[in-house]
């Protein structure tokens, strides 16, 4: 996940009761997974924002147009993942 935006994305939770999906890249980097991609920052500070309830900031509005792919679990069976009770901290 996350190609298009040269990054690899792995899925970690969710967020919202599942309107939103996060993930974590290589570099420890947290986002934000909807229709559109935005980053809680790198970690640690990314874990104080994601707490704090901090706006994460919009690097992708189109980014489902850009990879051919559509939103919440269909984006995450791309990565082999096929419910939500496969994701750690699925309870966020």
């Amino acid at each position: 996940m996350g190609d298009g935006l040269g990054h690899s994305i792995f899925p970690i939770g969710v967020l919202d009761g599942g309107r939103f999906f996060l993930g974590i890249d290589e570099e420890d980097e947290i986002f934000l997974v909807e229709t559109w991609v935005a980053s809680f920052g790198r970690m640690p500070a990314a874990l104080e924002n994601l707490i704090s309830r901090v706006r994460p900031v919009v690097i992708s509005e189109g980014w489902a147009a850009l990879s051919g792919l559509a939103t919440g679990m269909r984006v995450l069976r791309n990565t082999g993942v096929d419910s939500e009770s496969q994701l750690p901290f699925a309870a966020l």
